[in-house]
């Protein structure tokens, strides 16, 4: 659960960007079930792969984030599988 967007997924092959998110925003309280889920104030899931490009890009959240086995102001859970940077300068507060 996320306050903009609950999973996403970004794949790229022959190391391309695969999409993005670029000037993305929430604001609010995100809630989410107690140690049940992903749970972030932009995106609750977040996964990365092959992409040498951060696909997440001049983002912010604010407000409350709570509940989620897996909880962060801005991502819940993130699986950064191309080890390459994914996140450029955004932030949560």
């Amino acid at each position: 659960m996320g306050g903009l967007i609950g999973r996403a997924y970004f794949y790229a092959a022959d190391s391309s960007t695969g999409g993005g998110l670029t000037n993305g925003s929430a604001s609010g309280s995100v809630t989410g079930i107690a140690n049940a889920g992903d749970v972030g104030g932009l995106i609750g899931q977040l996964g990365v792969y092959n992409a040498e490009a951060g696909p997440v890009n001049d983002s912010r959240a604010t407000g409350a984030v709570s509940g989620g086995s897996n909880t962060g102001g801005l991502i819940g859970y993130f699986d950064n599988g191309s080890g390459h940077s994914a996140l450029l300068n955004s932030h949560a507060t």
